[in-house]
């Protein structure tokens, strides 16, 4: 298997597992992953029906196939666990969401919906029954304002944290800072979140 994949698979979970909101959702390598595993998963059960039945090699290709579905799914639910916090930001329009994503959304909101209005909603008469106000907090995004640590991958030069002050972005560096001052330093590739 691929060490390269193995290893953007997993830059790609930490990414999402640390940003507090949800980055663009990498298609390409999400299906060159799962085309890998079909593959891997097809050579394991060949390998199984050969006469050449190697116990450690197959264990070994076995491990290496479940680190990366385990990177996978990792970032899928991490994905997940932040569409569902704020699914009602989510809802509206957003370009990070995949197609699968944003279906997901549309059934969780209605889903939730219905909950509310089979649990309690129904027992409340006509104007305190609005979730007007509720449905308002509910579309509150996530706190991009955050702090996170990253690792500078590339040298960048000054950037400027607010009106007064300014950071040297040299490459290994670590530094910490508020997610939305470097959220596309971070999608360029020039910092790796720790």
């Amino acid at each position: 298997m691929n060490t390269e994949l193995l290893q953007s698979t997993r830059q790609l979970f930490v990414r999402e597992r640390l940003a507090p909101e949800v980055l663009p959702y990498e298609t390409e390598l999400v299906e060159q992953c799962m085309e890998v595993i079909t593959e891997k998963e097809n050579e394991l059960l060949e390998q199984e029906n050969s006469s050449e039945f190697d116990v450690l090699s197959r264990t070994l290709k076995e491990m290496e196939l479940d680190r990366l579905r385990y990177f996978l799914k990792s970032y899928l639910r991490a994905r997940l666990y932040k569409i569902e916090n704020h699914h009602a930001y989510y809802l509206e329009e957003h370009g990070a969401l995949s197609l699968q994503e944003k279906e997901y959304v549309r059934k969780f909101a209605q889903a939730v919906q219905t909950h509310f209005d089979d649990s309690f909603l129904n027992l409340l008469d006509e104007n305190t029954a609005s979730l007007e106000n509720v449905r308002e907090s509910l579309k509150a995004p996530p706190k991009v304002d955050s702090f996170c640590f990253g690792l500078v991958k590339e040298t960048v030069g000054s950037v400027p944290v607010d009106d007064t002050s300014t950071i040297e972005m040299v490459e290994g560096r670590i530094i910490g800072f508020p997610f939305v001052i470097f959220r596309e330093l971070l999608l360029e590739g020039k910092l790796e979140l720790l």
